[in-house]
C-alpha cells in the first residue's frame, strides 16, 4: 500500500527532529475523485470528472461532485411483424399484447425510440487529530436490452436483460498521523494501547450484470521507531495494527445489499523512553455505478493509554487524564451528508423519468 508506506517513511524521517525538539507533528491527507458519464445520441456523451487532494498539519476537508450528467440515445427496436418490444424486454407471445408492446403498422420499418440516460457521483473526506472520515456515492440510470425476435418463428422472442445506461465512480480517502516523543525513565519500556471505534455503512443496487460495487477500508496503526535498532524483526520498530475492510459486490445474489457495521478495537505495542511514536488512522470509501460507501464520522482513536510513569513530550493536541490521553476536540466534521443526499435525489429523479419514458 503506497499511502501507508508514505506515512511510515514520513514518521521515520521526522524522528530525529521530533526527538530533538520534543514537539509533536500531526499530518493530514485527504483526496477525492468522482466521475460520471451518460451516453447520448450519435456516440457522444455527457461526462465530467473531478479530483482534489490536500496535505497539511491543520484539519482538512474536501468535497466534490460531478453534478448530474444527463443524455438521450436512440434505440432501434426489433419486431416480428405484429408487435414490438419497448425497452423492457418483455416477450411478444403470438397474438398477445403485453403491456410493453405496440402494433407495428409497417413491418418493413423498425420503430425508433429514445432512451434517457443519467449518472452522478459525489465524494467527501475529512481529517483531524484522532478522527478521519470518507464517503462516496455514485448512481446511474438503468435500462433493459430489447427482446431478440427470431424472424423464422414469429411470435417467439427472448426477454432482454438489465444494464446500466450510464457509468459512475466515486473515491474518497483520508488519513491522519500523529508523531510524538515518548518520555519516561531512561532504559525502560512502556506499553501503548490505542482504543477506538470503526463503523461503516454500505449500500448497492446489486442487480446482476450492472457492475455495481461498494467498498470501505479502514486502518489504525501504532509504531515506535527506536533510533538505530530493530524490534521483533520489524524494520520500522515495534508496532501493532488494526485493519478492517468491507466489500459489497453483487455477483448473482439478491436485488439489494444493505448493511451497517460497528466494532471497537484495542491494539497495543511497545516503545522505549525517547522513542518516536507514530499513530496513524486511514480510511477509504469507493463505489462504482450505483452504490454508497459511508465511513464519514466513524474511525476514531478515543483513548491512548500508557504504562505508569510515561507521558508524551508535546501535549498540545492531547488531553491527559492520569495515564491516558485523548485527542483534543477540533473543528466539526464537514456537513457532507446534505451534498450526497442531494446528488442521490437528482439521480433517482432522472431514473424515474427514464422509466416513465420507457413504459
Amino acid at each position: 500500500m503506497k499511502v501507508r508506506a508514505f506515512f511510515l517513511v514520513t514518521a521515520l524521517g521526522a524522528a530525529g527532529s521530533v526527538a530533538g525538539q520534543a514537539q509533536a507533528i500531526t499530518q493530514h491527507h485527504v483526496s477525492v475523485t468522482t466521475m460520471a458519464r451518460a451516453p447520448s445520441t450519435a456516440g457522444a456523451a455527457m461526462e465530467n470528472q473531478v479530483s482534489k487532494i490536500d496535505f497539511g498539519t491543520s484539519p482538512l476537508a474536501l468535497g466534490v461532485t460531478t453534478g448530474g450528467q444527463f443524455g438521450q440515445r436512440e434505440v432501434i427496436q426489433g419486431y416480428d411483424g405484429r408487435c414490438v418490444v419497448i425497452a423492457t424486454g418483455a416477450p411478444c407471445q403470438g397474438g398477445e399484447a403485453p403491456l410493453t408492446t405496440q402494433t407495428v403498422l409497417s413491418p418493413n420499418k423498425p420503430l425508433q425510440a429514445s432512451e434517457s440516460t443519467s449518472a452522478s457521483a459525489d465524494a467527501s473526506a475529512y481529517s483531524r487529530p484522532g478522527r478521519v472520515g470518507a464517503k462516496s456515492l455514485s448512481a446511474v440510470s438503468t435500462g433493459l436490452t430489447h427482446a431478440r425476435i427470431d424472424p423464422a418463428n414469429p411470435g417467439q422472442s427472448l426477454p432482454g436483460t438489465l444494464y446500466s445506461t450510464g457509468s459512475g465512480y466515486a473515491s474518497a480517502y483520508s488519513s491522519s498521523e500523529h508523531i510524538n516523543t515518548l518520555l519516561g525513565p531512561a532504559g525502560t519500556q512502556a506499553t501503548i494501547t490505542l482504543k477506538g471505534v470503526a463503523s461503516s455503512f454500505l449500500f448497492i443496487d446489486s442487480t446482476p450484470t450492472l457492475g455495481n460495487r461498494a467498498s470501505i477500508s479502514m486502518q489504525v496503526m501504532g509504531r515506535a521507531a527506536p533510533v538505530g535498532q530493530r524490534c521483533s524483526n520489524l524494520f520500522l520498530g515495534c508496532g501493532a495494527e488494526f485493519s478492517f475492510s468491507r466489500l459489497a459486490d453483487p455477483g448473482s445474489q439478491g436485488p439489494i445489499v444493505l448493511g451497517h457495521d460497528r466494532r471497537s478495537f484495542s491494539i497495543s505495542f511497545q516503545a522505549q523512553a525517547n522513542d518516536v511514536v507514530s499513530l496513524l488512522l486511514a480510511v477509504g470509501a469507493y463505489t462504482t455505478n450505483s452504490g454508497q460507501a459511508d465511513a464519514s464520522h466513524t474511525l476514531t482513536i478515543d483513548e491512548i493509554a500508557l504504562s505508569n510513569g510515561f507521558s508524551f513530550a508535546d501535549e498540545s493536541v492531547l488531553v491527559r487524564s492520569g495515564n491516558s490521553y485523548a485527542f483534543a476536540a477540533a473543528v466539526p466534521e464537514p456537513e457532507s451528508s446534505g451534498m450526497l443526499l442531494a446528488g442521490l435525489g437528482l439521480v433517482l429523479a432522472a431514473v424515474r423519468r427514464a422509466a416513465e419514458k420507457r413504459s
